[in-house]
């Protein structure tokens, strides 16, 4: 069954007003992401919740506290340690937890750090006089019995149910996972589920939005690529996807490739010799099609994307076989040549 849709971001966009709660900048962060619409609009309900309950309460009108505690469940890649820590500042932005006004520790937060270290956890650097405990696939909480040691296992997870009891308002506990994870979660640990204000199930970045994230990442570097590749570059994602399954590490995955079309290019402009320090900016921030299709094959062994052309791995070691690769990696150097973006020839192999 489908998710119902939640409010797009700009109905929920509210003014500042007196008492209100502003508009938190960890949602701008947030924004800034790509894809998660889903949990976008989830994090910007929360924010009207808690805006709309600032209004009511001038007149007199009470709120019952909200469950801070959350759980983020989706495959490797899909940004659920990334928004864990937007949601941490969101919480504190938005005066669900409780702001830090005193330098000495708290009880709290005395408490949060003992469980964090039972647990394995990680503390949230956040301004609160308890805080956020990021538990990332909850691996000490789902030991079998017979590999029990001290300070995990079932001692851990009634060390962190009574922290959550304790400390309601102060203390904020996120778990991040796999749906295989949470599921072994829950049912060995009941009392936890009860307990959890959300769970949010983290939809795969499609193909189209990890060849977003692909020049993203080349961007941040100061590098740029043709979109002629983009078409291409979203098949191999899609074969990759189909042949690693489950293991895919999507956002992980847009980013090793684009860190190793990085290297190749860098490989390619080597061969500039000593007219290296020649080379004009253009040149030498600009990825061809001979680096895209370098860093395929290096990284991939799904699909690869030559000359302009998709093959799957088992195409391409049959083409590989017959040297047809260097045939096709040269049409592709002169085609780039033909248009004017000066791609020097690819390496001999």
């Amino acid at each position: 069954m489908s998710r119902r849709p939640l409010p797009s971001r700009e109905k929920a966009a509210l003014p500042d007003l007196p008492g209100v709660p502003p508009r938190p900048k960890a949602l701008d962060k947030l924004d800034a992401l790509v894809g998660l619409q889903y949990v976008k609009g989830v994090m910007h309900t929360l924010h009207a919740r808690a805006a709309v309950t600032a209004v009511r309460a001038r007149y007199g009108h009470s709120a019952r506290r909200l469950s801070l505690h959350a759980m983020f469940v989706g495959n490797p890649g899909t940004g659920k340690t990334t928004v864990a820590r937007l949601y941490a500042e969101l919480l504190v932005e938005l005066g669900l937890l409780a702001r830090g006004e005193q330098p000495a520790p708290t009880a709290a937060h005395t408490r949060l750090a003992s469980v964090a270290r039972a647990t394995g956890g990680t503390l949230l650097p956040c301004a609160a006089r308890g805080g956020v405990l990021l538990i990332d696939h909850a691996h000490p909480l789902r030991r079998p019995p017979d590999r029990q040691e001290r300070g995990i296992g079932p001692s851990a997870a009634d060390a962190l149910v009574k922290l959550m009891d304790d400390h309601h308002g102060e203390v904020a506990v996120v778990w991040t996972g796999y749906p295989a994870e949470f599921r072994r979660l829950v049912v060995r640990n009941p009392g936890l589920r009860s307990r959890i204000g959300r769970v949010l199930t983290f939809d795969d970045p499609t193909d189209a939005e990890l060849v977003r994230l692909f020049h993203r990442h080349l961007a941040a570097q100061g590098y740029r690529v043709d979109d002629a590749i983009d078409a291409p570059l979203a098949r191999v994602f899609a074969a990759e996807r189909a042949e690693q399954g489950a293991a895919f590490g999507h956002a992980l995955a847009a980013q090793q490739l684009a860190d190793a079309a990085i290297h190749r290019h860098a490989a390619r402009l080597m061969d500039h010799g000593d007219g290296l320090g020649m080379l004009g900016d253009g040149v030498l921030s600009t990825l061809s099609e001979v680096d895209i299709a370098h860093a395929t094959l290096d990284l991939f062994s799904g699909a690869v994307f030559v000359g302009g052309s998709w093959f799957a791995a088992a195409d391409m070691h049959r083409i590989r076989a017959q040297s047809a690769v260097q045939e096709v990696l040269e049409r592709a150097r002169i085609a780039a040549a033909r248009r004017g973006r000066g791609a020097a020839p690819p390496p001999r192999t």
